[in-house]
């Protein structure tokens, strides 16, 4: 297996140094946080000639399986795509001699020497200037081993799709794939890899000055984290996450809109401004709504509220759908769905199990209103 220090290189994180020097741990933390970015390291050519042989093998394999093929389609990914993106499948797991890939011998601490692990699961390959640089396998079997593998050897360097100003960094290279399926014309897609993960040098140089969106798992233990280091080291970045707070496949699988919540992301960004209708209906509305002016006034619990706000929502739906209202009174309506949005947001703990009745409505209804929150700013 992997080492601790060398797992922090391939993440591109400093370790952390052991002790029990409570002084020297309080100076530390009084000072500031200095970032210097690491020069990614290519893999050797024998690594590169090996990983190949073994990449071509997955590609192969994966189009003679179709359930695995399935898997993909169903994270919203189209055959064109799975090609463009050199998607391979490992059948089983392999163990190679490290000396074989041009690697250091290494010895596990019962004398044994450490092999390169080749794990059975989806193979998602990483190029530079057409260069096979990183290989990571996306596992299907569930156990304490972990869902993505890097292959030893790999470089550090993410996977970087586009060559847009508006960066989307999210964690998986299936969820970077997709997003550049939806927008390529538009946003650049870098796939950390971990949310513990940090930019190398040359992603570093080119993510400055640049539009950041932060789209990482918020069910990472990392997240929160991380955000703090993106906000210190690139405050312009905003944090931006889907609806149910999962990644971007799950999302997908859940019936989110990701155009429409691109969209939405360059809208906080300032980039994007709702188009003007040639209309000028007007329909009385209350502006600045309140919180509390939405809340019922008895609610004796919060199961209850949660279906008022739900009810609300669904009606100020069923107004945008109409196509009955200027643009202006859309934009309030929207800014109001959008009160009750933060408002559900303020009680999540009760959103988190949509397996009832009234949770499935209230996450149809919220999905609902992102699709139609930006059906009023045109075309994409």
């Amino acid at each position: 297996g992997m080492g601790y220090k060398e797992a922090c290189d391939m993440l591109n994180i400093e370790p952390k140094q052991l002790g029990n020097n409570r002084v020297k741990n309080k100076i530390a933390q009084s000072l500031p946080e200095e970032f210097k970015p690491k020069e990614a390291i290519a893999p050797n050519k024998t690594w590169q000639e090996k990983a190949q042989v073994f990449f071509d093998m997955a590609v192969k394999e994966l189009w003679n399986n179709a359930e695995k093929l399935e898997y993909l389609k169903g994270r919203g990914l189209t055959e064109e795509t799975i090609k463009q993106a050199h998607l391979g499948y490992c059948q089983k797991d392999y163990f190679k001699n490290r000396e074989d890939w041009g690697l250091e011998t290494e010895v596990k601490e019962n004398g044994e020497l450490k092999k390169i692990w080749l794990p059975s699961g989806i193979v998602i390959p990483t190029f530079d200037n057409n260069e096979l640089i990183r290989l990571r396998v996306r596992r299907l079997k569930e156990d304490s081993y972990g869902k993505y593998i890097m292959i030893s050897g790999s470089s550090s360097k993410p996977m970087i799709l586009g060559n847009s100003d508006i960066i989307f960094i999210v964690e998986s290279e299936l969820d970077a794939i997709l997003l550049n399926q939806i927008a390529s014309d538009s946003i650049t897609s870098i796939a950390l890899g971990s949310a513990q993960a940090r930019p190398d040098k040359s992603t570093h140089s080119f993510l400055t000055g640049k539009h950041i969106v932060i789209s990482l798992d918020a069910d990472d233990v990392g997240a929160k984290e991380s955000w703090q280091f993106w906000k210190k080291h690139f405050p312009e970045a905003i944090r931006y996450s889907t609806i149910d707070k999962k990644d971007i496949g799950e999302a997908y699988k859940n019936g989110v809109n990701l155009k429409t919540w691109i969209a939405g992301a360059l809208i906080n960004l300032g980039i994007i401004k709702p188009k003007q209708e040639q209309q000028n209906q007007h329909i009385p509305l209350v502006n600045n709504v309140s919180c509390l002016q939405l809340m019922p006034k008895k609610a004796d619990n919060k199961s209850e509220l949660i279906i008022s706000l739900t009810n609300k929502l669904i009606e100020i739906i069923d107004k945008l759908d109409s196509n009955n209202y200027s643009y202006e009174v859309c934009l309030t309506m929207s800014e109001e769905a959008g009160v009750i949005y933060n408002t559900l947001e303020d009680i999540k703990t009760d959103l988190l199990n949509f397996n009832t009745p009234m949770n499935l409505e209230l996450k149809e209804a919220l999905c609902s209103y992102l699709n139609l929150r930006f059906k009023i700013i045109g075309n994409f």
